[in-house]
């Protein structure tokens, strides 16, 4: 069943579980999830069953694919790490191949042929180009929201960085939204006399958030523009969903935006948010990945 009225969320890279703001409204998804981890599969697939599982690497082409299993098996990569050893020894460690397995690839084009696709967000440690690259007809007709980790440093040996998928998305009409750190690390320093640490580390990766203009997002179906308009009120990029609403002329809609804009300009709501995130840690707004 096809589901129109939900968010159809692609997970590539599912290691681990649904992050925010995904997993607090789930009951409001349909989750397809990429683990060409073997085991981390099969663990996903028996607990959430009522997730869709591929067993897969996505990627530009079916075939098969070499996946280089780290020791931290979460930054297993379809390229194999580079030597990082000019950094400090916590930020590369665990990088180290253990072994290298021979695994199914598949293009996320050819496997959600027919489906809704929404939203995708990516985290494969490097793999990322080739994934777009194996959506391209879903990026050129869907226009799903883009939640991508990307590199900014050659961590690993071949794999592009984020410039190559910022040159590769623009021409589909994206346009990048948001941009956090995803990883920042710092030289070795032999001299052990010298601290460094709460010193500042230089940029290695971000994490980014693309979305297709407003003008592309108007010519989709009105219940995949009311998906969108969704996903914009959680990320509070409130001004774009109201537009968004207006586009669809739902009256309803456009109230409740307007009472969240009211609600979080209030002070109320702002002291009580700056509490939240001195007190907890809790972020206004949710990640990007």
């Amino acid at each position: 069943m096809m589901h129109p009225e939900k968010i159809h969320y692609v997970d590539v890279g599912a290691r681990g579980d649904l992050t925010e703001p995904w997993s607090a409204n789930e009951q409001d998804l349909v989750v397809y999830g990429f683990e060409a981890d073997p085991i981390e599969h099969h663990r996903l697939d028996s607990l959430y069953l009522n997730r869709h599982y591929y067993p897969v690497a996505l990627s530009s082409k079916r075939g098969e694919i070499s996946l280089y299993i780290t020791e931290d098996a979460s930054q297993s990569s379809i390229y194999p790490p580079n030597d990082n050893s000019m950094f400090e020894e916590q930020h590369w460690h665990s990088r180290h191949t253990s072994k290298e397995v021979v695994i199914p690839s598949a293009t996320l084009d050819e496997t959600l042929s027919g489906a809704y696709v929404d939203a995708i967000k990516i985290d494969t440690q490097g793999a990322e180009y080739e994934v777009l690259i194996g959506c391209r007809e879903l990026l050129s007709h869907q226009k799903p929201f883009l939640f991508l980790e990307t590199w900014s440093y050659p961590v690993y040996a071949g794999a592009p960085l984020m410039q190559d998928i910022l040159q590769l998305l623009y021409p589909f009409g994206y346009e990048l939204w948001a941009v956090e750190p995803a990883a920042s690390w710092r030289y070795k320093i032999t001299n052990e006399t010298i601290q460094m640490d709460g010193v500042r580390q230089r940029l290695i990766g971000l994490n980014m958030m693309l979305v297709p203009s407003l003008d592309q997002l108007k010519l989709l179906a009105p219940e995949r523009v009311q998906s969108r308009v969704k996903m914009l009120r959680w990320y509070g990029f409130l001004d774009a969903a109201y537009l968004l609403a207006e586009h669809l002329d739902d009256a309803d809609l456009m109230r409740s935006i307007a009472d969240q804009v009211r609600r979080e300009a209030s002070l109320p709501f702002r002291v009580i948010n700056i509490l939240k995130r001195i007190f907890s840690r809790k972020r206004r707004y949710p990640p990007i990945t």
